[in-house]
């Protein structure tokens, strides 16, 4: 198995927050609902419009 390092280059520097994130811009681009989303993250984004916007940016097609 291949490092980290090895496997993203030498200046990979992302968080675990941003791999979050990124899913689920790509589940919302995929078409799933804020319900499926908040269960797939374990987190209350359907009812909080705050963590929407945290874990749903504004995306340009």
């Amino acid at each position: 198995m291949r490092t980290r390092k090895e496997a993203f280059g030498p200046d990979e520097n992302r968080w675990f927050m941003d791999i979050r994130q990124s899913g689920n811009v790509e589940a919302d681009l995929g078409d799933a609902n804020a319900d499926d989303r908040a269960e797939i993250l374990a987190n209350a984004l359907n009812r909080n419009k705050f963590l929407e916007q945290t874990y749903t940016p504004l995306t340009v097609a």
